[in-house]
């Protein structure tokens, strides 16, 4: 469900901006309307007063106000009129008049948020008479104030109605906010039930159910996001189905390549044993006749003979292991070891191979301190000499092989193998490490069965170790082990 957050940022959103609008516009028309009407107020107070004050002229010089009475009583008798004073020059009243409601009104003690006071001067008028022209000029310039009109207006019935013009303009904005409160309502309704369908369902799918669907009763943009999850949803349906189609057929082409996998195995590891024992027999036989054998010749065949059949006999004892390898049978006992030890003894092992091909051993180990590592024995000594065996096959004539070691991280050993033979074309260095790759050797003098290396990987890396190289075509070959240190 869609946390109520949402729902309040909606309305939020929504009713904020009208309520704000709201407020100013009222407040406006509010204030515009009792500007207006303090307006009409005033002109009404100073048109009174300055008609009384033009009617006042002559009772002031004649100090008889019986013309005005019918005046003054019509004036009185508006309801927000309080008093009249009428004063000459000297600020002396000589005339007031009050309402029947206000007879003890006293000018003097004014409370201006009850009564506003409107005055208006009494000008003296100057007339000359022109017979010649039969015309009256006024001669403002002798014109003097003879005395002022008072009018004293009675707000009450103004504050009444200004209190009653803002109740009106507060009770229409309440009304109006009340109304986009409600609006909003409906406006959010719209929004977020189409987002808690979406939300929901985006759960179910979310959830792995790819056959579940939004249900879009809803129109607008969000049906249109609506639809576009489920025709994602649909694709992605399919795409699961032959997603799962294609991984049945993987596990079962994976199931039939363990079993043939197997069947190889089982078949290398019983063939390498059934061909060992007539083949032991065959080299044992050689030997008795290369013994008894008194012409050169027979003693050459015979020769040939052990030759192919040591190279044979090599040969299956590689299947044989890689056939226990594949088939996860090899059991390595990890133990520390002294690293010159297992050097001395490969060394040992290659070292009429060495003499045979006048091979120089530059073994830069023994001046080094030496270290323990943590490895298989066996295994370990197999790996080296592979390496050491392959430095001297495809070395020159003359050719030497160093051997040296480097710490890494203070927690690996890297022992390097480096000769001076031809070295490996680019184009065999991907393949290397692959079963029966003898690197553009298949046709040369040199025996091999192209596996020494794919074993020494495989042998390697279940020490937790790797291996690599780095050759140039014309100065030799640098390979590399690296194991844990002890």
């Amino acid at each position: 469900m869609i946390s109520s957050r949402f729902r309040t940022k909606v309305l939020f959103v929504t009713v904020l901006p009208v309520i704000a609008t709201a407020l100013i516009l009222a407040s406006v028309l509010i204030s515009e309307r009792i500007n207006e009407f303090d307006k009409r107020t005033n002109e009404k107070g100073n048109n009174i007063a300055s008609y009384l004050s033009l009617m006042s002229e002559y009772g002031i010089f004649s100090n008889n106000f019986s013309y005005l009475e019918s005046t003054l009583t019509h004036t009185l008798n508006q309801q927000d009129i309080t008093a009249i004073y009428i004063k000459d020059n000297n600020k002396s009243v000589v005339l007031k008049r009050f309402n029947n409601n206000e007879e003890t009104f006293d000018i003097r003690n004014v409370d201006n948020k009850i009564y506003k006071v409107f005055t208006s001067t009494i000008i003296k008028t100057s007339i000359e008479i022109n017979d010649i022209n039969s015309e009256f000029d006024k001669t403002s310039d002798n014109n003097t104030i003879v005395g002022t009109v008072n009018i004293v207006m009675n707000l009450r019935n103004a504050n009444i109605l200004k209190t009653k013009i803002i109740k009106n303009g507060i009770l229409i904005t309440f009304i109006l906010t009340l109304a986009t409160i409600f609006i909003a309502l409906l406006f959010s309704r719209s929004v977020t039930e189409p987002i808690n369908q979406i939300y929901t369902g985006v759960n179910i799918i979310k959830q792995g159910n790819l056959q579940h669907r939004i249900p879009i009763d809803f129109s607008g943009e969000l049906a249109a996001l609506a639809n576009g999850i489920n025709n994602m949803t649909s694709s992605l349906d399919v795409a699961q189905s032959k997603e799962k189609l294609r991984n049945d057929a993987l596990v079962k082409a994976k199931q039939e390549a363990d079993r043939a996998n197997r069947a190889k195995s089982l078949f290398l590891s019983s063939m390498s044993h059934e061909m060992r024992t007539p083949l032991n027999a065959i080299l044992g036989f050689s030997q008795l006749i290369e013994i008894d054998a008194k012409d050169d010749l027979t003693k050459e065949n015979v020769q040939e003979i052990n030759q192919a059949g040591k190279h044979l006999l090599m040969l299956i004892d590689d299947l044989l292991e890689l056939s226990l390898i594949e088939s996860g049978k090899v059991r390595l006992c990890i133990e520390s070891y002294n690293l010159k030890e297992i050097l001395e003894f490969c060394l040992s092992m290659v070292k009429s191979s060495t003499e045979k091909m006048s091979i120089q051993i530059d073994n830069k180990v023994d001046s080094l301190p030496d270290i323990k590592i943590q490895v298989d024995d066996k295994r370990f000594k197999q790996i080296i000499l592979n390496l050491l065996s392959n430095a001297i096959k495809y070395n020159n004539k003359n050719g030497s092989v160093i051997i040296n070691y480097s710490i890494e991280d203070e927690k690996m050993l890297c022992l390097s193998i480096t000769d001076t033979g031809k070295g490996i074309a680019p184009h065999y260095h991907d393949n290397l490490f692959n079963l029966f790759d003898r690197a553009g050797q298949e046709c040369s003098t040199i025996t091999g069965t192209g596996l020494g290396l794919a074993i020494s990987k495989k042998l390697i890396e279940k020490m937790d170790g790797t291996i690599g190289f780095e050759s140039t075509v014309g100065e030799g070959s640098h390979f590399w082990v690296k194991v844990s240190l002890a």
